[in-house]
């Protein structure tokens, strides 16, 4: 299983930006576990995000080709319809799903976010997508008027809960840098044993492409769940913390101009 979440940051004018979170632990059932399996997909060339919770062996495969294909635009075109790209995904899973080994087929849940419109004519689009014993599911998020966690997947998903409402009673509101701040604070105090790893963080704002962050966890620099190592052309990736400030990959803490963003008391991190 994992812990995924997706989140939405809302400022004085609209919905800004939604992010996608997940844990970096793949498990076996014979207690076996690695620390580095990649689970958020972010197209390099359009709006599009895409994270997996439950199996690996299947979601990873497909959401890979589905990103490739959709950034060699044979997929769909960028201003199709949310609900028409959501459909040509929701197809292509259950197409290739019915020639997967049955024996090989276990449960898993899709998130997919994406954007119509750019600028203050932006709207954000989220839609799940699950699998198990043969059914299939799907649904669609509605965007609330303000920061708030839009949904969250898989057995890290009750710990995530309760201590993001820990983390909005001690600063007295929600915000989008709180989520994380709590993703971050779960996984590390996480009791199931198939959530773990470093934060995975991925997003999209009004403008532009999707977005792949790195994450500076325990002064260590991660990508898509990989340790790396420094290179020049790490500039080139924002990078957060666990209290969601922007960072020098160089020296790991927030970068000077960066917005401060205090640990409010009663959270524990």
């Amino acid at each position: 299983m994992t812990a995924i979440a997706a989140w939405v940051g809302v400022d004085a004018r609209s919905a800004a930006s939604v992010y996608l979170a997940s844990d970096s632990r793949i498990s076996w059932s014979n207690g076996d576990h690695w620390d580095f399996g990649r689970k958020l997909f972010a197209s390099r060339r359009h709006p599009e995000l895409l994270g997996y919770c439950g199996d690996v062996e299947f979601p990873s495969l497909l959401l890979g080709q589905i990103v490739d294909l959709i950034d060699s635009d044979a997929f769909f075109t960028p201003h199709e319809d949310p609900r028409a790209k959501f459909q040509r995904i929701a197809n292509m899973l259950r197409a290739a799903l019915q020639t997967y080994p049955k024996q090989e087929q276990r449960t898993f849940s899709i998130l997919y976010c994406t954007r119509a419109g750019v600028g203050m004519a932006a709207s954000f689009h989220l839609a799940t997508l699950s699998w198990s014993k043969g059914v299939w599911a799907h649904g669609w998020v509605s965007m609330p008027q303000r920061s708030d966690l839009l949904v969250t997947l898989g057995s890290g998903a009750a710990q995530l809960r309760s201590t993001y409402e820990a983390w909005s009673q001690a600063q007295g509101e929600r915000t989008s840098r709180s989520v994380f701040s709590a993703f971050c604070d779960s996984l590390g105090a996480a009791k199931d044993p198939t959530v773990g790893g470093a934060p995975q963080l991925v997003g999209l704002y009004r403008k532009g492409s999707a977005e792949h962050f790195g994450v500076i966890d325990h002064g260590n620099r991660f990508l898509l769940g990989l340790p790396v190592e420094a290179s020049p052309t790490l500039d080139a990736v924002e990078w957060r913390n666990e209290l969601f400030e922007r960072c020098d990959w160089r020296t790991t803490v927030r970068l000077a101009r960066a917005q401060p963003h205090a640990r409010p008391k009663g959270t524990k991190g």
